[in-house]
């Protein structure tokens, strides 16, 4: 009876074994838990390991005090004066008075050439939302040990790069920040006249198309098919993505007395988010203003599973034939 009770026991917990095995086969992922940090009730008590911010743009729009003149190239000017003054057009000299000597005054001055006026700018940067904070834990269990280790732009909760490791049982591997986080797109100005001052302002998806003065609007284009609110990602429970602020594109257009210029950006949006597969072993690299790219060092080994369950095999015929022998 104690033979056959020790021979039930090694079973169950060899089948137990199995169980649990087979229910990781393949690829080991990394895994990490996320809090929304403006939900105080649902943190861990034992708190979390970074917190970072999603992104948000700040648009910034100047308005030059005029536009360029009539003939934009600057040598224009030049070219002029030079039909009139060079060759056999050139008039002929003043006589000079044998009393005196030329005075700087007299002396021939070089042609002045007309400045283009500046140009419109539209500029997108990027700064922290404030209310769209994420607190993160790595998941640890018998089947993976996750190290994810975040690099911050200087001085902000701004995520520049993420790593990861995932252990069969992530050592940082993160990317050097990369880039100014201000990208700015400029065109010639419209002739005509502009009736509004430079401005800056912050996209709200409250309000997709707005007016934000006389002479500027935007229009805040469609989320992303893959993009999902900000509020719907599955805090609490261990995921193998990295969230990050959905790209949106962006028009925003200037009116002049008789023109329209457009300018077309890429923006983040923290109200929707886009999500990437945490690499096994890598980096995800957030671009300048939107979007990330992801490095993979290493693949996950999808026989580990396999291994570990042969391995166990191996200990039920061992289990097996010593009960066997026992009973004798």
């Amino acid at each position: 009876m104690k033979f056959k009770a020790l021979r039930r026991l090694g079973l169950v917990i060899c089948m137990s074994s199995i169980a649990l095995i087979t229910s990781g086969c393949g690829t080991t992922q990394p895994q990490v838990t996320y809090y929304n940090m403006a939900d105080t009730r649902s943190l861990p008590r034992e708190g979390v390991t970074d917190v970072f911010s999603m992104d948000q743009a700040d648009i910034t729009v100047k308005i030059p005090e005029g536009t360029r003149p009539e003939n934009s190239n600057p040598l224009f000017g030049l070219m002029r004066e030079m039909t009139v003054t060079d060759g056999a057009n050139r008039p002929p000299p003043t006589p000079k008075k044998a009393e005196s000597a030329p005075t700087p005054k007299q002396a021939e001055q070089p042609p002045k050439i007309d400045s283009p006026k500046p140009a419109f700018s539209v500029t997108a940067s990027v700064s922290e939302a404030p209310n769209f904070r994420v607190g993160f834990l790595e998941a640890n269990d018998f089947q993976r040990t996750t190290k994810l280790s975040v690099t911050k732009r200087e001085n902000t909760e701004l995520v520049a790069s993420i790593g990861t490791e995932t252990t069969d049982n992530l050592k940082a591997s993160i990317t050097k920040v990369g880039g100014l986080i201000t990208a700015a797109v400029t065109v010639l100005a419209a002739s005509g006249e502009v009736k509004c001052a430079s401005h800056e302002f912050l996209i709200s998806t409250a309000e997709p198309t707005k007016e934000i003065a006389p002479c500027i609007a935007y229009k805040l284009e469609e989320v992303p098919k893959d993009a999902i609110k900000f509020n719907d990602i599955p805090w609490g429970k261990p995921v193998s993505n990295f969230y990050y602020s959905a790209c949106r594109n962006l028009t925003v257009t200037i009116s002049t007395s008789d023109a329209q210029q457009s300018f077309k950006l890429k923006v983040p949006d923290p109200n929707y988010v886009q999500s990437v597969r945490l690499p096994f072993k890598g980096s995800i690299k957030k671009h300048s203003i939107c979007g990330v790219s992801t490095v993979t060092d290493a693949q996950g080994n999808p026989t580990n599973s396999v291994e570990a369950l042969t391995e166990l095999l191996k200990q039920i015929s061992s289990i097996r034939e010593a009960t066997q022998a026992n009973s004798k």
